[in-house]
């Protein structure tokens, strides 16, 4: 339920900033799809924000459409004051919390509320006076809801200080009202907007001259350089050991060292299996038997140096697999002094000690897998060996070119990263050609381009082999082709132009929703603008008197091609490397049979993370999350972690708001 108070908090606070600077300016109106919005964000994504919606607030989110329909039909004479007076509705928390809460008799008693305002504005109309000017007293008790309804989740309904204080605003807004109405102080003042006193004239465009050339190229050399320093070694173990805990020849390993040699720790390169369960015991000096100090040692990370604590004096060492197959990359083992040290019977294990300059030393996020690169390097290794897949809870285009830099460089951390930070360092000049078709002014997209720079999960991301950083550089593709389009369609240029740009959206559409779903929540977005951008261009095709089909035909059939098609058969054409180890099954049956499996994965799971954050603690960064941690003997710390530059999560709410008040208040649709 705190997660659905925050975000009504939030909502509440962004519509009240905007009204009440257009309301000091003079200008303030709304329009059918601001109320739809509206609605959308105030009602359904806080009912749908609960882990468990439950039936009673269904039942009153159904009762309240009833009652916002006989609240339009009383306000349907006076359009423009029954549009505002439904904003107003729509933005008082009072409602809401009945809804969550599931309390049908305050819903009835909010809306008495509200046609009891509707009256006394029948009441003053004929005296001169506007209901719009209590718009201080009705905020305030809004604001007094709102602590009452955190006090009721918080305290239970228990007297507290915020409820007090929700209390004496409330009722001083009742009170306030009826002081102003006894004294007939009802009118609104309506002030000279700025618009009013002078008109701006916008500066001429300007076009993408050399020097916006050189600080592209320049910033993305700086960026490239920062994400390419020391992204991983080269250097991993090649060579490993099959092991088979249901054959007696390939489930142990027994490594022999001299009388009383000291062993305190010993290491494991793990290949591509995780999670392996081994039994370790030894033979300490003056006993002929085993003796087992550690029974159920599970080693967990894939392609990663997997530390055992020995603390022994021993003449042989045992590993036993005790389930499953294993594949062992390497052995290390230290002495009492961290030195590495080889067993007598080394060379009956050429695959395990054939690579021991490859260690190095303190295993660090450097050389091996860290965070999601065990799941999503692996998943790349295995395409290009054609083993059974692990990691089938994202489509597969992700791992196909997270192995494409394994192909080239090898399974090491250097190879399974190379091609996310290729594509992280492209980010860069393709965020510089948005802003500018954006901005047109070389300053404001400089300093956009610098925000994602140093947009440190950006940095982070580039340079880990997951693929968030793949989906982001084709969902900046998808937005950067519709706005070129958009533009297109705006200057009206050819209709081949048009038909490109569309073309190379949806090949970038194709490509994000393959790398992971989130590119359907983008696909929303440029659906929107596209739609929006048709709509308009409908009306002016219409207005110059020829048959629209001659040209919207044609869009419509391009369309279903680049965003119905090409995604289609490239969702389709990623699933090639599970056909290779599935040949009986077609591409088609694949891809559905995988898509109902990542839908009720990660529908049903429920996992605790220590790095878990609710979503308005992103707002602030409230918890960064730590990808890898290595503790060094001198003192030195090296470690991994994913968190936003503090100027973009602080600053970003209130440059919404800004930007809100400046589409609401100039109608700007830039």
């Amino acid at each position: 339920m705190i997660p659905s108070y925050c975000a009504i908090g939030i909502f509440f606070g962004i519509f009240w900033g905007v009204c009440v600077l257009c309301l000091r300016s003079g200008r303030l109106s709304f329009s059918r799809a601001e109320l739809l919005v509206f609605y959308l964000f105030s009602r359904i994504v806080p009912v749908f924000m609960q882990e468990h919606i439950a039936a009673r607030s269904l039942l009153c989110l159904l009762l309240e459409w009833i009652l916002i329909g006989v609240l339009t039909a009383v306000c349907r004479k006076r359009e423009a004051a029954g549009r505002r007076m439904l904003a107003f509705y729509l933005f008082q928390p009072a409602s809401i919390f009945c809804i969550l809460e599931g309390m049908v008799s305050g819903l009835y008693l909010v809306f008495l509320f509200f046609m009891a305002v509707l009256t006394l504005e029948h009441l003053i109309r004929p005296h001169g006076g506007r209901l719009l000017s209590f718009w201080p007293e009705y905020l305030s008790g809004c604001i007094g809801i709102y602590c009452t309804g955190w006090s009721v989740l918080l305290f239970h309904g228990r007297a507290s200080l915020l409820s007090g204080v929700g209390n004496v605003l409330l009722a001083g807004s009742v009170l306030h009202v009826l002081y102003r109405v006894w004294k007939r102080d009802w009118n609104l003042s309506r002030p000279v907007s700025k618009k009013e006193r002078s008109v701006e004239v916008p500066a001429p465009p300007s076009h993408f001259r050399t020097h916006d050339v050189v600080l592209m190229l320049l910033l993305t050399f700086i960026f490239g350089a920062i994400v390419l320093f020391r992204l991983g070694s080269t250097q991993a173990p090649e060579t490993f050991r099959s092991m088979a805990a249901e054959k007696s020849d390939q489930n142990q390993i027994v490594l022999k060292f001299k009388e009383n040699t000291n062993i305190s720790k010993i290491y494991l390169f793990l290949g591509y299996q995780s999670n392996r369960c081994f039994s370790f015991s030894c033979i300490q000096p003056g006993e002929n038997t085993w003796t087992v100090f550690d029974s159920s040692r599970v080693l967990r990370s894939a392609f990663c140096w997997n530390a055992v604590e020995v603390n022994r004096e021993l003449s042989s060492l045992g590993l036993v697999l005790m389930k499953e197959d294993a594949a062992v990359g390497e052995i290390v083992c230290l002495d009492s002094s961290g030195q590495q040290i080889l067993p007598e019977n080394a060379s009956a294990y050429p695959e395990l000690f054939d690579e021991q300059e490859s260690f190095p030393g303190i295993p660090s996020a450097y050389d091996q897998t860290i965070f999601d690169e065990v799941y999503h390097g692996r998943t790349a290794y295995e395409f290009l060996h054609g083993l059974p897949i692990y990691e089938t809870t994202h489509p597969p285009l992700g791992k196909i070119i997270i192995a494409a830099g394994i192909r080239f460089f090898g399974m090491n951390p250097f190879g399974w990263r190379i091609s996310c930070a290729v594509l992280g360092i492209l980010m860069i000049p393709l965020f510089y050609l948005l802003a500018f078709q954006l901005f047109r002014r070389t300053g404001p997209t400089v300093f956009a381009v610098l925000l994602l720079e140093t947009s440190f999960m950006n940095y982070t991301l580039s340079r880990i082999a997951t693929i968030d950083i793949l989906v982001a550089f084709f969902v900046l593709c998808m937005f950067f082709f519709m706005l070129c389009f958009l533009q297109s369609l705006e200057k009206q240029e050819s209709q081949g132009r048009q038909f490109l740009w569309l073309f190379l959206c949806g090949c970038s559409t194709a490509f994000a929703i393959s790398v992971k779903w989130t590119g359907f929540y983008a696909a929303a977005g440029i659906a929107i603008l596209f739609f929006e951008a048709l709509f308009r261009e409908m009306r002016g095709i219409r207005s110059r008197s020829y048959a629209w089909h001659h040209v919207m035909l044609p869009m419509g059939l391009w369309c279903c091609l680049c965003f119905l098609l090409i995604p289609g058969l490239v969702y389709l054409l990623s699933y090639i490397p599970f056909q290779r180890l599935y040949p009986e099954q077609n591409l088609v049956k694949l891809a559905v049979e995988n898509a109902r499996s990542m839908f009720s994965y990660h529908v049903a799971t429920v996992a605790e993370h220590p790095y878990a954050s609710e979503w308005y603690q992103w707002l602030v960064d409230w918890r960064p999350l730590l990808d890898s941690y290595t503790a060094f003997p001198d003192g030195r710390t090296g470690a991994v972690s994913t968190f936003l530059n503090p100027l973009l999560c602080w600053g970003g709410l209130p440059a919404l708001f800004h930007q809100l008040y400046l589409w609401k208040e100039r109608r700007d649709r830039h």
